[in-house]
């Protein structure tokens, strides 16, 4: 009887600091993401906006706030809404810029592949480039999954929250806002917020760096393929640098 009791207070005690762990993780994902809270909020705000102002009805914008949870899709499906261009070309444009996305699964598929498909298509759909950003860079090997889980999504969850209150309260205040051109500066002056907090290592600077080039250098090309390439240049450079970090660490070692 001793024995079981002793036992049963371990297993207490066990699932205790998990959960203080998780917490912790948690905690943790929110902080690092913090920073750029604003800027989401306002980039969202700003996307509200644009999407009552190119002729969207108010339900048709919060449908589009609420089921496409991406600001660089929407802005550049309403132009080719408004134009009337083939179904096709507008889900082919949509998917390009997507792609991205397809780079950040595979920075998360070896941790959260044992999980259900319906949590993994949840993870799919609050999955953000700011989350990704946090978890990527944050995250240390030595937490187990359940810690990873946590940092996942509370970085992704703050982001979600601040963007959908934006995008909310931009659709709300369209109508009393009239038409100006500032807005677009607005909306870039919004993803400087959100980056400039996240550029903090060596590797975030490289992948700030690279990206910005190619973005530059490809600007020009159509169906957001130079997004596309921005993105996987971006994080290659990242990846390059953290490696070359970890190498001199090793020989100094």
């Amino acid at each position: 009887m001793d024995l079981e009791r002793g036992r049963a207070r371990a297993l207490r005690r066990r699932d205790r600091a998990r959960a203080l762990r998780r917490r912790d993780r948690a905690r943790e994902g929110l902080h690092a993401v913090a920073p750029a809270l604003v800027g989401f909020g306002t980039w969202g705000l700003v996307t509200g906006v644009a999407l009552v102002k190119s002729g969207l009805s108010t339900a048709q914008a919060l449908g589009m706030v609420l089921l496409v949870f991406s600001g660089t899709v929407q802005l550049a499906a309403l132009p080719l809404m408004a134009t009337g261009v083939p179904m096709l070309l507008l889900a082919a444009t949509t998917l390009l810029i997507s792609l991205r996305f397809v780079l950040y699964s595979a920075i998360v598929a070896r941790d959260f592949r044992r999980f259900a498909l319906l949590r993994r298509l949840a993870f799919g759909y609050f999955t953000t480039d700011g989350g990704i950003a946090a978890y990527s860079m944050r995250v240390r090997p030595d937490w187990g999954l359940a810690e990873r889980y946590a940092f996942f999504w509370s970085a992704n969850l703050g982001i979600w929250a601040a963007w959908q209150a934006g995008s909310l309260a931009g659709v709300a205040l369209a109508g009393l806002l009239p038409h100006a051109r500032e807005y677009d500066f607005i909306g870039r002056l919004a993803i400087l917020a959100i980056l400039v907090p996240m550029v903090r290592t060596r590797a975030a600077a490289a992948c700030a760096a690279a990206a910005a080039l190619v973005a530059a250098l490809t600007a020009h090309w159509p169906h957001g393929l130079g997004l596309f390439a921005a993105v996987l240049t971006g994080v290659a450079g990242a990846l390059v640098v953290q490696r070359s970090g970890e190498a001199a660490a090793s020989d100094s070692a």
